[in-house]
């Protein structure tokens, strides 16, 4: 069977978080106006609020003096809000700083999640990003735009601020479509099953058979995450081929066959099935550590490649003048 290796760079930023290997969709909430007038208490709770100051005085479940004057402080609140309101109504009060703050937010976790958290995440990272994805620059340039919306003035009408902030989200959901589909997320670490929650034999046997799974998985998704087409029947032997994880894969391989081994013995302690899973997650980071290392080392390599194959060097100009002999 042959392999197509995906060409796609490696979304880096998925390495350093590998319990989460997706880049959320932008929150619409967030890239909205947001309205800067002091709230007022709403009617049905000033209802209840009387209602409640009335029975106190009625049942004298409390001072009716007391009551009365908690009830007054709350009607001189209320209409000193209500006046404030009125006041603040008459200006400008739509602001679009924070839809600025989460575009630039999200900016900056886009390029986190395709380059990693080692690169610059100003000009430089923006521009290492349009070099792998062209199609990302339109968006990019629209986000980073919006820092100069942080420190706007207020705006009059809900209009003039969604007029700021609706190309501030169409460009976040442009970007999130064009990077989760031009890179590849690295795996996600398995969570291991707690044998602590184990009590009989019976459920630490199953929580070992769990866990030699999740390393069957875990090979499925590296040879997703190298490889495009459908997973074979075996991918670990293109797995250990493309990624070059042969050495980490031994030890792995058995301490795989250790907790299945463990998992079918008549009776099985707590420490030794804890030991199992625990030495069986170790090696399974360093068989993580390797393919992703491999996978890294080659995309570099592919990337510093100066010449696809079959080209040739340019022969050398030769700056002599014409009609010179050598010495």
């Amino acid at each position: 069977m042959t392999h197509e290796p995906d060409p796609r760079p490696i979304a880096h930023g998925t390495w350093d978080d590998r319990k989460e290997n997706q880049l959320p969709a932008p929150n619409a909430e967030r890239f909205s106006p947001v309205d800067t007038r002091p709230e007022g208490k709403r009617n049905v709770q000033r209802a209840l609020d009387a209602q409640s100051a009335q029975m106190k005085i009625m049942d004298r479940s409390g001072p009716p003096v007391l009551a009365m004057l908690q009830y007054l402080g709350t009607l001189a609140s209320d209409a000193y809000k209500d006046r404030k309101r009125e006041k603040a109504a008459l200006v400008p009060y739509i602001s679009v700083r924070e839809a600025a703050g989460a575009a630039t937010a999200y900016r900056y976790r886009v390029l986190r999640y395709a380059l990693g958290p080692g690169v610059a995440y100003g000009e430089l990272g923006a521009q290492e990003l349009t070099d792998l994805l062209p199609d990302a620059a339109g968006p990019l340039e629209t986000l980073a735009a919006a820092g100069d919306l942080r420190d706007s003035a207020l705006l009059g009408t809900w209009s003039e601020g969604h007029a700021l902030t609706v190309p501030l989200l169409t460009a976040a959901r442009d970007l999130h479509t064009r990077v989760t589909g031009a890179f590849r997320p690295v795996p996600c670490t398995p969570v291991m099953p707690w044998i602590g929650a184990a009590v009989t034999t019976s459920q630490r046997a199953q929580a070992l058979r769990k866990a030699a799974a999740l390393i069957d998985a875990q090979v499925a998704s590296w040879y997703s995450f190298a490889f495009r087409g459908p997973e074979p029947a075996d991918p670990l032997t293109a797995v250990i081929e493309h990624l070059a994880a042969a050495a980490e894969w031994a030890p792995l391989a058995a301490q795989h066959r250790r907790c299945l081994e463990l998992a079918a013995a008549d009776r099985i302690s707590r420490q030794d099935a804890t030991s199992a899973v625990k030495e069986l997650a170790a090696l399974l980071d360093r068989f993580d550590e390797s393919c992703y290392r491999s996978a890294e080392h080659q995309e570099l390599r592919g990337r510093n490649r100066p010449h696809e194959a079959g080209e040739e060097e340019p022969a050398a100009e030769d700056d002599s003048e014409p009609g010179a002999q050598g010495p």
